[in-house]
């Protein structure tokens, strides 16, 4: 059994920073009504933040809303930070925690506390958690929201494509694992397909082996015809070279070089000697440069300073002047709320109140106003303090310009008159003997060196045949074969393992849905087929969902739900949890509300679930076993009763 336990939520939507906890595990109709402060506080249900609940337990499991809210809006936007939802839950004996957030992202996952992404490395990517989490459920975020959450922003069963409603069918009845174990087939068969492959190609590639080894001889011996060609082209190109080393004139050569090193060198000296020079002029303004910066330097950290002392102040009384603001708000506010109090009526609905309940709130709302007050006086010698301060302190002073440091003036290179040489360096003329020695030596290795394709083409020359084998590639299609029988037994329409399938779970389903549907007052005839698809008729004539009333399709949604439910349970996992929400308030008459919630009271009493009704309408309050306030208040919500 699936046990869905409890729920907090920090910064999420519209509840903010205070932490707010709901408790699943009781056995109970819960009805969750709302309550906008920030309206009036007259009656207010919209906007209160009810289905933030829901939400929340779908974003705490699968890590979107309901509908479709991008992640980074469900944080609240007044804190806008530090967003943090955390479900605990039970399947079959073992206790298991999701905590997920954002700014920052946040995502672990425990299982009797300890935390699976510490001993799973796949936990430490959000996708693969995700999928862990998924498959430990067994329930899909879109049957999630069918038969847990039921909501009026999740399209109706019956409102979705054809290809929609087969999916969510086929998930429910168990058509999917067929689905599942079909897809792995196919990885298995392209598999097999991939190694027939393979071995297609081996044989082949013998095959073409034998076909090319005289191919291949002849190529070698027209390589060797190249080789021989560069060979001699090299032989030629050293011999030119010697030669023409052979003509310079090596001594005048060097003779050169070292003339150049010294002209150089004395080029070099004369403007080391004018950097000099410049470098201890910039030096002594730079010494000035840096003297007069300080002063100005200092000079400007006093001002800012001193400017900074008025900025701090003018912020404070700016502060002040808001905080006072809400204060007076608040204070009128609470005036009225007591004289609603004096003349013994509630402050929030405006009902009339005992004398023991009158005195408690007009004393708790006195008590308040009192506080209010006080801290109104308190924000009054704060600013005087702050005023009184920012006379002393005067006008904000004006910085002085830092001057702008000295520039260090380049000298030129001295470029001297140097003769044409042979050689870019007196190096390389130096090395002119040993390049001749090289060079010969070179030569004298090239025309030793033998041919090195002679021994491969005799040896290319000798090689037989392979013997090619079809034993395997024999087998593996053998393999495929039998895994395209399977897989059309999986996939086809007529396979005797879907149709038995259909036929033993399709009857349960539309026996609950029938059950519901009489239970809730629908007289129209809803059975779904063996082609999936479902027919709606009354006295004989066949209707669409559209042709429905809009009381007659919330009927016809809730049934729906709770034969998927039936099924899903029977099937699978009991699932403690069931969310109602505002279904019961759009279009449904007193009869089909007091039907709804006789069912629900039956799930919570006689199949121990913990059942919970959002709704707007306050009739309800003596039909239900508990009450969850929503309250709104300043911009933010909480539950009544919730655990920080």
């Amino acid at each position: 059994m699936i046990r869905i336990k409890n729920l907090t939520v920090k910064n999420f939507l519209s509840i903010g920073n205070a932490t707010q906890a709901v408790n699943f595990d009781r056995e109970d109709l819960t009805l969750v009504l709302g309550e906008n402060l920030d309206l009036g506080g007259d009656g207010s249900r919209n906007g209160c933040g009810k289905t933030t609940l829901l939400n929340a337990l779908s974003f705490g499991l699968y890590g979107s809303a309901l509908s479709d809210i991008k992640i980074g809006n469900l944080i609240n936007k007044t804190n806008d930070k530090n967003m943090l939802v955390s479900v605990e839950f039970e399947i079959d004996g073992v206790d298991y925690r999701i905590e997920r957030g954002r700014k920052p992202t946040v995502l672990k996952f425990y299982k009797n506390g300890e935390d699976l992404s510490k001993t799973d490395e796949a936990q430490g990517d959000s996708r693969e958690t995700q999928k862990e989490i998924t498959k430990l459920l067994g329930l899909s975020h879109e049957m999630f929201k069918h038969i847990v959450a039921l909501n009026t922003y999740t399209i109706p069963f019956l409102s979705q494509r054809t290809a929609d409603q087969k999916n969510i069918i086929e998930e429910l009845l168990g058509i999917t694992v067929l689905t599942e174990k079909a897809e792995l087939l196919k990885i298995k068969s392209k598999e097999t397909k991939d190694q027939i492959k393979e071995e297609e190609f081996r044989i082949n590639a013998t095959i073409k082996a034998n076909e090319h080894i005289q191919e291949q001889i002849s190529a070698l011996k027209r390589r060797q015809k190249i080789w021989i060609k560069k060979k001699n082209e090299d032989i030629a190109e050293l011999t030119s070279a010697i030669e023409k080393l052979m003509k310079v004139d090596i001594d005048e050569e060097i003779n050169k070089h070292k003339f150049i090193a010294e002209e150089k060198e004395r080029a070099k000296a004369e403007w080391y000697r004018l950097s000099e020079e410049k470098q201890k002029e910039y030096d002594e303004a730079m010494a000035l440069y840096i003297t007069e910066k300080e002063k100005v330097t200092q000079h400007n950290a006093n001002i800012a300073k001193h400017n900074a002392e008025i900025n701090e102040c003018n912020k404070w009384l700016e502060k002040i002047s808001k905080d006072n603001k809400i204060i007076e708000k608040r204070i009128k506010t609470l005036q009225k709320d007591i004289e609603l109090l004096n003349d013994h009526k509630c402050h929030a609905c405006g009902q009339p109140l005992h004398d023991t309940k009158q005195e408690e709130n007009k004393s708790a709302k006195e008590k308040e106003l009192q506080e209010n007050i006080a801290q109104l006086l308190s924000n009054q010698t704060q600013e005087n303090e702050h005023l009184e301060k920012l006379k002393k302190l005067g006008d904000p002073l004006e910085l002085r310009k830092i001057p702008e440091p000295p520039q260090l003036e380049k000298v030129s290179p001295i470029k001297p008159n140097l003769p044409e040489t042979f050689y870019s360096s007196l190096d390389e003329a130096l090395e002119h003997k040993t390049s001749l020695d090289s060079l010969s030596k070179q030569l004298e290795s090239l025309l030793k060196t033998e041919d090195p394709y002679d021994e491969q083409i005799k040896e290319m020359e000798e090689t037989g045949l392979q013997e090619i084998d079809y034993s395997e590639i024999n087998r593996l299609n053998e393999l495929l074969e039998h895994q395209t029988f399977l897989l059309k037994l999986l996939t086809s329409k007529d396979s005797f393992v879907r149709k038995k399938i259909i036929e033993q779970n399709l009857a349960y389903l539309n026996s609950r849905l029938t059950y519901y549907l009489q239970e809730i007052g629908l007289p129209h005839n809803v059975r779904f087929m063996p082609d999936l698809s479902v027919e709606i008729t009354d006295l004989g004539r066949e209707l669409d969902f559209d042709n429905l009333s809009r009381g007659e399709r919330n009927r016809l949604i809730l049934s729906l739900s709770w034969a998927f439910r039936d099924v899903w349970e029977s099937l699978y996992n009991h699932i403690n949890l069931l969310f109602v929400d505002e279904l019961v308030d759009n279009g449904l008459d007193t009869n089909g509300v007091e039907a709804a919630i006789k069912i629900m009271k039956n799930m919570a009493r006689n199949r121990n679930k913990s059942v919970w009704l959002v709704s707007h309408r306050d009739e309800l309050i003596s039909r239900v076993h508990n009450i969850m306030k929503v309250i709104k208040e300043n911009g933010f919500t909480s539950y009544e009763g919730s655990v920080e």
